[in-house]
């Protein structure tokens, strides 16, 4: 009887990879986004064969990042303030100066010419 070559690596350190679609299927989301994602490097991944694989700890991790906790008890107290809004640019040259409408007697002369 001849002995089988030892494996490289046993079978408890070996992590089972998953292709982007079977994640993205695990995870709930599309599989362009967590491809999207993985090339913008703002989820773990391993590269193998030109394609991404993900494994349990990289889908745990990615759960984790997207997580949301509840707001506390002080920070809902505390009134939001609405987003500020820009003025409109009154001149070319920027200043503040507010919108006027033309001059009377200047439009009557302009629509004179027309007529």
């Amino acid at each position: 009887m001849t002995a089988m070559p030892q494996a490289p690596f046993s079978a408890v350190s070996f992590q089972l990879l998953y292709t982007a679609d079977e994640a993205a299927l695990m995870l709930r989301v599309k599989p362009r986004w967590l491809k999207r994602q993985a090339a913008a490097r703002k989820v773990p991944f391993t590269m193998l064969a030109g394609s991404y694989r993900f494994s349990a700890r990289h889908l745990e991790e990615i759960t984790r990042m997207y997580e949301k906790s509840p707001e506390s008890a002080e920070s809902s107290e505390v009134p939001r303030r609405r987003p500020h809004r820009h003025r409109a640019v009154g001149a070319a040259n920027g200043s503040d100066a507010p919108l006027r409408s033309r001059p009377a007697a200047r439009r009557r002369a302009h629509d004179v010419g027309k007529s």
